[in-house]
């Protein structure tokens, strides 16, 4: 079971990162007029686990935070991350 537990660990660290690091490289192509990644890239990083970093990453690097609609369904996928942590809890606790 601890062995599970560093694998996830180690796993949304990594995603964190490449979500943090995938905002920036954006932000670096916005201002260098560049070829940019695409939005529903940096959605999905933040799907698999990276919305953490996600936000931290648009609020420092001030990238995508009034962009439409993609802040509502950055802020969607939290809340569906919200909603699969506490059920998951909800269960866990059931089954103990």
């Amino acid at each position: 079971m601890l062995e599970l537990a560093k694998i996830i660990i180690a796993y949304f660290m990594l995603i964190n990162a490449i979500t943090y690091l995938l905002f920036y490289l954006d932000k670096k192509a916005a201002i260098a007029k560049t070829r940019r990644i695409p939005e529903k890239t940096l959605l999905l990083a933040a799907f698999l686990g990276g919305s953490p970093l996600a936000i931290v990453a648009m609020n420092h690097l001030r990238h995508k935070t009034v962009k439409q609609p993609f802040k509502n369904i950055l802020i969607g996928i939290i809340a569906l991350q919200g909603i699969l942590i506490l059920a998951g809890l909800f269960f866990a606790a059931q089954s103990i």
